[in-house]
This record gives structure tokens, sequence and C-alpha cells, in this order.
């Protein structure tokens, strides 16, 4: 049965290509510059709150900055080489980048700055694609960019980091264009409690299925902590209060700001999400392709059973 065993090969050849051979036209990678196509944000009105009475800020929708969304935590050394590296590339941006620095809260015993909000709104808008990428929910270091670039980590996806975010940044949102303003004001008679009044004007031209969230976020803008082992001291943009004002156009909020970890520079930011129906799918029939998969998993079933017999 010496001839049968020239087999062995021939079957290992047709499982590795029944394995193999796509099933399904069009599929692709994710890596690690990966479009959230089916989501992203625009807005980043802001204005110090921290012992003021009054504050307001309005512009048109085209005016507005970008928004760069980092998650960190005050022990993480490769965060400080991206966002180091990301404070480079804004230096050289034409364009006003606000920053928001979620630290890591849920589990967190080391970092002082996370917040539950933060984490779940982390998780519940970029949990399943941080997940298909690293293989966390949340992971230190991570950049989004205006809601639809993530850069996880700090290796490069093209020639370096400064290349990832510089294109990211430069890529055109989906609303850059949209016509409408964004407004934001504070009204407070101690400087600690007061009313958020905000209004926006959504988007109104290839808006089918899309649906529209807005966000109020407190930030301090500078925090000191000399134990944080990745050696900053300085944490920049702190969020500290995250508050889903929901979908509508506008409306009034009875608020009292976080306290500060030091200083007085707590500062409110507004934000628009939004978020599309998922594309349609459509598999190509190929017509070979699944069929001859089939077809060399039965050979090679067939085969490795003719062997066994002849063995026997």
């Amino acid at each position: 049965m010496r001839s049968l065993s020239v087999l062995t090969p021939l079957l290992l050849v047709l499982l590795l290509a029944a394995v193999l051979l796509p099933t399904t036209a069009g599929s692709e990678s994710l890596g690690d510059r990966s479009g959230v196509n089916d989501q992203g944000l625009f807005g980043g009105l802001h204005l110090l709150a921290s012992n003021q009475t009054s504050g307001s800020a309005q512009a048109p929708l085209i005016d507005l900055p970008d928004v760069a969304e980092v998650y960190t935590a005050s022990w993480c050394e490769p965060c400080v080489v991206s966002e180091e590296t990301f404070q480079q590339v804004v230096a050289n941006h034409s364009e006003e980048v606000v920053e928001l620095q979620f630290h890591r809260a849920i589990g967190e015993t080391q970092d002082p700055f996370g917040t539950q909000a933060g984490d779940e709104r982390w998780e519940a808008r970029y949990g399943a694609q941080s997940e298909a990428l690293v293989g966390l929910k949340r992971a230190p270091p991570t950049i989004i960019i205006n809601g639809e670039w993530m850069h996880p980590g700090i290796v490069p996806n093209g020639e370096d980091l400064v290349e990832d975010y510089t294109s990211s940044l430069t890529e055109p949102a989906r609303f850059e264009d949209a016509t409408g303003t964004s407004s934001l004001e504070w009204q407070s008679s101690d400087g600690e409690s007061g009313t958020v009044t905000w209004s926006v004007t959504l988007p109104s031209a290839d808006v089918e299925g899309v649906e529209f969230t807005s966000l109020l976020i407190a930030v301090e803008e500078s925090a000191y902590f000399e134990e944080g082992s990745n050696g900053l001291g300085d944490y920049p943009h702190v969020v500290r209060d995250v508050v889903d004002l929901g979908s509508g156009s506008g409306g009034e909020l009875a608020y009292t700001l976080p306290d500060e970890w030091d200083g007085e520079d707590i500062s409110l930011v507004l934000i628009h999400q939004w978020s599309a129906p998922p594309p349609t799918v459509v598999i190509e029939d190929k017509g070979f392709l699944p069929a001859a998969g089939l077809a060399l998993v039965v050979t090679a079933v067939g085969l490795a059973l003719l062997e066994r017999r002849s063995r026997v």
C-alpha cells in the first residue's frame, strides 16, 4: 500500500485550499488606521465655566474645530509617545483641534482621573471596533479623530505616527461642509451650578437613516498628578464628566460642574455624534468559489478514508 502514501501530501494541500479559498467577495481586514464608516462626530464648541457667571460660544458647522478623543492612563508609558507625537501634528495643523482625554476608570487602581460615564460611553461607541483591532474594548493609548478614524497603540500603519495622524486630520469628515450652526451657553450665579443652553442645526443633506445625538463634556484643562508612573506629571484636557443631551436640536439643562482636581479650569464642550445604519453587504456569488471549497473538502475526506482503509 506504499503507493497510497503519496495521498498524504495531496490531502494536506486539498484541505488547505478548502480553508483558504475565499467564499465572499470584497471583504477587507481592519488595520490600525480603521475607518469607523457608520459613525462619527462634529462639534467642539467650548467655553470656560469654572468661576464664570456667564459664557457663550457659537459657530457655523463649517467652522467647527476637529475633535480628537484620546483614551489614556497615568501609568501608560506608550500613551506619552502617542500623545506627544499627536501634539506635533496638531501644532502643524491648519485648523483648531479640541482634545478630550478619557482616562481609564473601570477596574482602575492607579489613575485618579477616569469616570464611569466616560468609560461606559467609550465602550458603547468604540468598544466593538477597538476589540476587533487590539482585543480590548478600552485600550490605552488610542486616539480617535472626528469619531471616524481610530489609532490604537504606537505601531504606525504608514511610514510613522506623524503620517498616520496627519492623514486622519486632513481626511474630510462626512459633515464638515454642512450648513447650520452650533451654540453653547453657560449661566450661573456662583460659578459652580447653573444652566447650560445648547442648540444645533442638524445637517440636512445626505442624512437618510442617520441618527444624531449631542453630548456635554466637562473637561479639566490641566491636572497635576506627580504619582503618575508614566512620568507625565501634568495631564491635559482631562474629561471629568459626560452628559447625554439626547437626540433633539437643542435644550436647557440644570448642571453642577464636577469638582476640579486642582485649579479652577473646568471647560464645557459640546459635541454632536452621528450614527448611520451599517451598509448592506451584498455577497457576490462567483459561482465556483463556495462549490469549489465544498468539492475540495469532500474529495479530501474521501481520500483520507481511502488511505485509512488501505492501512487496515
